[in-house]
């Protein structure tokens, strides 16, 4: 009786009709051979639009979702509200009547043909419909989250999405399978985290699936924002908290700052937090044997300063160790006065010898901001108590300073 009525309450509304439904739960159909595409059926042929509120994803709700919205395009919409408590319930507000199918045995459907309830249950379906802002919980919360972004073709985060894994990885790794299937594209900006770096590169199953920008802290909120579809969340993987707002205007804005962030080809750097996120987080595991780091080094007035900081001492030898297990070619241009303090500085770790060629030329010809120019980045830094590297990741600029490099090599001396 109760999926003969779905059928017959189909085949009598008009293409102008709208039926709504609260908790959706007919989902328990879906396995009975050849209903579904009976249904189908006659729901095209009358063209009716059919709304549904659901409370919380489930795996046979998501499997109905998916076929009607591929045999139903244009005629078939639903919404998550974590507010809906129904879960055995299911509320039909048709035109003329309002509809419950209880779906307990024993299933029970009730008819109330009263137009002060059909009309008190729209105003409760749209303001449940239209809730602009909603919020998750707990672990439940952020299943209901990642459920949500299976039904996208790119999910954008402001800050680490990816640190899900680490407070919730069996909820990770149960979606991160379910992306694989759905091919859902992540695009990532946040500040680089080591932990969370290198959870990610041993998880993830498709690297054709994650795009991973890092940048300095102040670009980014400290806030993880995600940007999917018409929505934004704002996420605390810590405590659980998952606030939603579905609003198109405020998504296209959010999407827009985040192109913002990815299309700035000059990036600051200020400080030796910053620096270290730079060099050896950014760009120094790029770095491999073949590969060439040209340096023009800063004027020598500055170095009996730079032997002093202990930071720079730390960082030198970090930098240096890097160079020796990496083995990529470093080339270096220095002021001719700067011999004794570039030997002190070889000796930090001696091993850097076999991948350092070095010329000098007068210090005429030495600007005060040292220059690394790397494959895909260029550079700068001024070395002060609080150090600040300007960083280039324009090709055209790249090409400009290693010619200058390259007009300082052919004049330098060994």
């Amino acid at each position: 009786e109760m999926q003969s009525f779905y059928i017959r309450e189909s085949a009598r509304l008009k293409t102008s009709d709208e039926w709504l439904s609260i908790g959706f739960v007919r989902h328990l159909f879906v396995h009975t051979p050849g209903y579904l595409e009976k249904y189908t059926t006659v729901h095209k042929a009358t063209g009716f639009k059919l709304k549904s509120i659901i409370g919380t994803f489930t795996k046979d709700n998501i499997e109905l979702i998916k076929r009607l919205n591929t045999t139903l395009p244009g005629l078939f919409d639903v919404r998550v509200n974590p507010d809906i408590p129904f879960n055995s319930i299911e509320v039909n507000i048709l035109p003329d009547k309002v509809v419950i199918c209880i779906f307990v045995e024993p299933y029970t459907v009730i008819e109330i043909k009263n137009k002060k309830f059909v009309d008190a249950y729209r105003i409760y379906f749209f303001t449940a419909w239209n809730q602009d802002v909603k919020t998750f919980h707990g672990k439940e919360g952020i299943q209901l989250f990642l459920d949500e972004l299976l039904h996208v073709s790119d999910v954008y985060w402001i800050g680490s999405g990816t640190e899900v894994q680490v407070h919730y990885p069996d909820l990770w790794n149960d979606y991160k399978k379910k992306q694989l299937e759905n091919k859902v594209h992540w695009h990532d900006i946040s500040v680089h985290n080591k932990d969370i770096a290198t959870i990610t590169t041993e998880s993830i199953l498709d690297d054709s699936l994650y795009e991973h920008h890092y940048v300095p802290k102040t670009l980014v909120s400290p806030n993880i924002i995600c940007i999917y579809g018409k929505k934004v969340a704002d996420v605390v993987w810590k405590e659980g908290i998952v606030t939603i707002m579905e609003n198109e205007e405020v998504a296209k804005k959010y999407k827009k700052y985040f192109d913002y962030i990815l299309a700035q080809q000059t990036v600051i750097y200020t400080g030796w937090e910053e620096l270290h996120q730079l060099f050896f987080d950014t760009i120094l595991p790029t770095m491999k044997s073949g590969m060439v780091e040209y340096v023009i080094a800063s004027g020598c007035n500055i170095l009996d300063d730079k032997k002093n900081n202990k930071e720079f001492i730390q960082f030198l030898l970090n930098y240096n160790t890097q160079l020796a297990k990496s083995r990529f070619e470093k080339r270096i241009i220095m002021c001719e006065t700067g011999k004794k303090q570039l030997q002190d500085e070889m000796n930090v770790n001696s091993d850097t010898r076999d991948y350092t060629n070095i010329r000098f030329i007068s210090d005429e010809h030495i600007s005060p901001l040292e220059t690394h120019i790397f494959p895909n980045h260029v550079v700068l830094i001024a070395w002060t108590s609080v150090p600040t590297a300007i960083v280039y990741t324009k090709l055209d600029i790249r090409k400009r300073f290693l010619k200058q490099f390259e007009f300082l090599w052919i004049i330098g001396k060994e």
